[in-house]
């Protein structure tokens, strides 16, 4: 309308008489899973790679695309001056966001804030991760989650699937 007004179509622009609606405040309603919560959660998911995955999501507050990006190059051992700590640096991206079912669909790529951090990691999630990773064979560049991404049906939110294992 204000275009049909500087070109002579209306004499004024009907729209400004309206009063648009107050925006409603709601109270934030982010919501944190307790231990026990989490507890219950456990014991419907089976697989040691799955309870590692969701462990180090849960205890570093980390994207499932950054947890199944990171490498055994991230994975840092704490000292008497530093915490256990991984960089993540990189994340798993979805192009189209669909599973073929082919090819690998997903490449890895920057983070979503394109910037590398640091995050601490408790002691019992660092070892049981240092575990995984060895007995898992990785190499320093491989991704320690690797076998999520290539069961293409156990990426629940890709897949529809309503139960994620891996070993």
């Amino acid at each position: 309308p204000a275009r049909g007004v500087g070109q002579g179509w209306l004499v004024q622009n009907v729209v400004d008489a309206t009063q648009l609606p107050r925006a409603v405040e709601r109270p934030d309603e982010d919501r944190v899973v307790t231990p026990e919560e989490w507890a219950q959660i456990r014991l419907q998911m089976s697989g040691e790679g799955t309870l590692l995955l969701c462990d180090l999501a849960l205890n570093c507050g980390l994207r499932y695309e950054e947890v199944t990006a990171v490498q055994p190059t991230d994975v840092i051992k704490g000292d008497e001056r530093n915490a256990s700590h991984m960089w993540i640096r990189q994340a798993i991206t979805w192009p189209g966001r669909a599973y073929s079912g082919d090819d690998e669909p997903w490449l890895v790529g920057p983070t979503k804030g394109k910037r590398f951090r640091k995050v601490a990691v408790s002691e019992p999630v660092f070892d049981g991760l240092g575990l995984y990773i060895a007995a898992q064979g990785r190499q320093p560049r491989s991704l320690v989650f690797d076998n999520v991404l290539t069961a293409g049906r156990l990426l629940t939110a890709r897949s529809g699937s309503s139960r994620a294992t891996f070993p």
